[in-house]
């Protein structure tokens, strides 16, 4: 009787240090309940000057908690507007450009994943950030393979998939290289560690239909949620990406994100090409296209899956980078806060 009880004892250990997410998704839950009980039913009480300090905090905190209520209200609306906007049928060149430094392990799952798309419409691009693993092999031999796949069948419509080796310069160096390869009037971008879903590709090409809109950016999962990191990450992603659903609706997107972000062609003709000195190119060309007034929207069914921080160091060193380039790009752009130009949104 104790060995059988033991027995399950550890198989119920081991099903959850398995899966983490059964145990931080009910902690959560209660850790929100226990804020709304003691906001709600708890007394206050006086400490001096930490009065000044506490109340600083509840302005600020309404704030937030305006701004997350506004986004669940208008949120649900995103549905409705996205079906009356969208055709499937349109079928414009769509480029997908894929950066890569030293991404031996992840890129073959996100060349092949590109390969199996429904659209066929299709040029796939790969740029070979001067890495010095053996991503220039594994992409040789796929992109070899590949040519030789369906050869002498003349019916059969596929990708073109391009590779393109140059020297280091970094994201934004190769993504430019890219744009200049590419001959798709939309233009997508895609990290080199990740998945993409089958119609991705067609669910962007798809809102560019509507002549206002000139970027759009899909969701993004986070794929690797074993540990206690990769699941808090993937409901950060969670929240994040449903909060664009009326960032959406009231064109107020200032991050299209390099795991899943597409645009027109002309974007990059009108307002020109990544800025290579910006630490987080992506954000720097979003405000740019926000700052031309053009029309930014969410694509919830252009899903990416991609390799989320795997160590605390790495999650903190790649947060770091995300809130300096930021608020970088924000101090570029300071013009935009409170503007009375008609083409700059309020919100």
């Amino acid at each position: 009787m104790k060995n059988k009880l033991k027995t399950k004892l550890n198989l119920t250990i081991n099903f959850f240090l398995k899966n983490p997410k059964y145990i931080i998704y009910p902690a959560l839950y209660l850790f929100c309940f226990f804020i709304l009980y003691i906001t709600i039913w708890g007394t206050p009480k006086t400490y001096g000057s930490f009065d000044f300090f506490r109340n600083f905090v509840i302005f600020f905190a309404t704030i937030v908690l305006f701004k997350n209520f506004l986004y669940l209200a208008v949120s649900p609306f995103y549905t409705v507007i996205k079906l009356n906007k969208r055709n499937k049928k349109y079928n414009p060149k769509v480029s997908v450009i894929v950066p890569a430094w030293n991404e031996e392990v992840g890129i073959s799952t996100t060349i092949e994943s590109l390969l199996e798309s429904s659209y066929k419409n299709l040029e796939i691009i790969i740029i070979n950030d001067g890495s010095v693993d053996g991503s220039d092999e594994i992409i040789k031999n796929i992109k070899i393979k590949y040519e030789n796949m369906h050869l002498n069948d003349k019916k059969f419509i596929k990708p073109q998939l391009l590779y393109h080796y140059k020297q280091n310069g970094g994201k934004g160096h190769a993504l430019n290289t890219g744009i200049e390869i590419s001959t798709g009037e939309i233009i997508i971008s895609i990290d080199a560690d990740c998945f993409v879903e089958k119609d991705t590709v067609k669910n962007f090409a798809s809102v560019f239909s509507d002549k206002k809109v000139m970027a759009a950016v899909g969701k993004v999962y986070i794929g690797n949620t074993q540990t206690i990191i990769g699941v808090i990450q993937y409901l950060e992603f969670l929240f994040s990406f449903y909060s664009k659903k009326a960032d959406s609706i009231m064109n107020s997107i200032y991050i299209i994100g390099g795991a899943a972000g597409a645009f027109r062609k002309k974007i990059f003709t009108d307002l020109g090409p990544y800025n290579t000195k910006n630490i987080t190119e992506d954000i720097e060309l979003s405000m740019r296209i926000q700052d031309a007034g053009y029309k930014i929207v969410y694509v919830d069914d252009a899903v990416v899956y991609t390799e989320g921080a795997v160590t605390i160091k790495s999650l903190i060193k790649q947060r770091l980078r995300w809130k300096r380039g930021r608020f970088e790009t924000f101090f570029q752009f300071k013009h935009l806060f409170f503007s009375e130009k008609r083409k700059h949104k309020k919100y």
